[in-house]
């Protein structure tokens, strides 16, 4: 039942991998299935195939054959469990597939793009892809694996490391990559031990802010840390923690750190941690590490170091404390803990006085008062940054946005050649990377909205985006946040779908798409039910 899974795994990567390039994904897995049909196999067979010889990788215990295939030496692999293979194989056939797409007529491209795909696709794949693809997956799997062996201390600190760095950009997929060959070469996998300290120092911060957060009675960070702790603990999901906390507050990395390190230390004092199966590393995965207890001790050395550094110096800074302490006030909570008779009657009155023509100190210096809490059932509108059509969330091609797991929204399929993205309200730009890829607001009335500019895209590091703010500046309703290049994006080979997510979705009672079809920047877009 798993090996299903796992053998045919290169057939599912290559027709995930061509929907991505956007051509034809059957193709894509076709080209792969040809090197798991027992044809293909069968060459590797001596009482089948004359003149072939093998020869076993030491480290990783795999055996390489080669036969003469039309006269011409080809290198055969079992491809079962392949990732880097189809990976690279789909980046080519797709120059392929588009090339034959424009010069083959469009009525006869139906039959003859495919066709002509497999002949060129499948014989190249089988004489340069395939073996590259089995080379640069063993070389960086023995390169780890001597790493692991011969400085298992280093190994085990460096994996957890490095881990809180790549997952932010999407760029620890390689070495999932990784740990899935090691499963399917060697039986097992000696990376996700040490992920593990990782993943387990991320949730021990989680849980500090949320210890933090009841402390101080903010019931917004309250919901947002106990969600994304569940996540964690339970799915092995740190997105949650990341986008909704740790990257918002520059003070837990350092101090995650420390986990990540003591985890790994522990991991690799030990000896190293191998693991059964590929699994999200989670409490409910534990038993599939070996040697468990080892494991489980290290995992939870990394939470309860990372716990309490942050639960005895904090995640905020001064600055971060003054506007928690804003908007609780604004909230109806006073200094000194005590929680006012009535949230809507404390917004009304702010009201009023706001009519009358008081104003704050804050107010004075240029900076709006925070806002009031909205009666409980009234309804704010969020309108689209951008022109487009509107899709549901569940249709963006990227579980972390699909699953709502950063917030419910919807996401906008833009349209034009600029795009042009604009702030969908008054507020403050509190994340806007280098990249200009995303941007993170919090609106004057309390709504904390993602705008992340398509799938992907971090990996074109700011080309052919025009940044217009920064971290910190104070926008006005439809002022511009960014001016997109479509062909620049499209050329790299990555989708513009762009998710608008309220990422405080668990401060209010419901997030809901308001609108489908085509829009305008502008309309109508979200509602938000307090």
């Amino acid at each position: 039942m798993f090996r299903s899974v796992f053998y045919f795994l290169p057939i599912m990567v290559a027709y995930n991998a061509s929907k991505k390039l956007k051509i034809d994904p059957w193709v894509g897995a076709a080209v792969m299935a040809a090197f798991l049909t027992p044809n293909f196999i069968d060459l590797a067979n001596p009482d089948k195939t004359s003149g072939v010889t093998c020869t076993t990788n030491e480290v990783l215990g795999t055996q390489s054959c080669t036969a003469s295939v039309f006269g011409l030496p080809m290198q055969l692999a079992d491809y079962g469990g392949q990732v880097f293979v189809p990976l690279m194989m789909v980046a080519i056939l797709a120059l392929v597939y588009k090339a034959l797409a424009k010069v083959i007529p469009d009525n006869l491209q139906m039959v003859f793009v495919p066709f002509l795909s497999f002949i060129i696709m499948m014989p190249v794949t089988g004489f340069l892809i395939g073996p590259l693809g089995i080379w640069v997956g063993s070389g960086l799997g023995s390169a780890l694996a001597w790493l692991n062996t011969s400085a298992p201390i280093v190994f085990a600190i460096l994996i957890p490391i490095i881990y809180p760095f790549l997952v932010p950009l999407g760029l620890h997929w390689p070495l999932n990559a990784l740990m899935l060959a090691n499963i399917d070469t060697l039986g097992y996998d000696f990376i996700q031990g040490p992920m593990g300290a990782w993943n387990f120092a991320c949730f021990g911060a989680t849980a500090a802010v949320l210890v933090i957060a009841i402390r101080n009675r903010n019931s917004v960070m309250r919901q947002t840390a106990s969600g994304a702790l569940f996540a964690g603990l339970f799915g092995g999901i740190s997105e949650p923690s990341l986008y909704g906390i740790h990257l918002r507050y520059k003070r837990v990395y350092p101090r995650m750190l420390v986990g990540c390190v003591v985890g790994g230390l522990v991991v690799g004092i030990g000896g190293g941690v191998n693991a059964s199966t590929f699994a999200f590393t989670s409490l409910l995965t534990i038993p599939v590490f070996s040697p468990m207890g080892l494991y489980a001790l290290a995992v939870l050395a990394a939470f309860t170091t990372s716990f309490l550094i942050l639960l005895l110096t904090d995640y905020r800074t001064e600055e971060d404390k003054a506007q928690d302490a804003a908007a609780l006030a604004a909230a109806g909570v006073v200094a000194g803990g005590a929680v006012q008779a009535d949230p809507a009657e404390t917004a009304a009155d702010m009201a009023a006085q706001a009519s009358t023509g008081s104003s704050s100190s804050a107010a004075q210096a240029g900076t709006p008062a925070p806002a009031a809490a909205p009666a409980a059932g009234s309804v704010t509108d969020v309108v689209a940054p951008l022109a487009g059509r509107v899709l549901a969330l569940a249709e963006v091609a990227d579980p972390v946005f699909s699953s709502g797991a950063l917030g419910n929204g919807a996401a906008v399929e833009p349209v034009g050649q600029t795009i042009v993205v604009t702030a969908p309200a008054a507020g403050t730009v509190v994340v806007a990377p280098s990249s200009g890829h995303a941007y993170g607001l919090t609106l004057d009335n309390g709504i904390e909205v993602l705008i992340h500019v398509g799938i992907d895209t971090v990996n074109l590091g700011g080309e052919g985006f025009d940044i217009k703010v920064a971290q910190g500046d104070r926008v006005e309703a439809g002022q511009e946040l960014v001016r997109v290049d479509r062909a620049t994006v499209e050329a790299a080979g990555y989708a513009l779908t762009t998710p608008v997510l309220v990422t405080n979705t668990a401060a209010f009672a419901s997030v809901e798409a308001a609108a489908d079809g085509e829009v305008a920047a502008g309309d109508l877009l979200l509602r938000v039910t307090a």
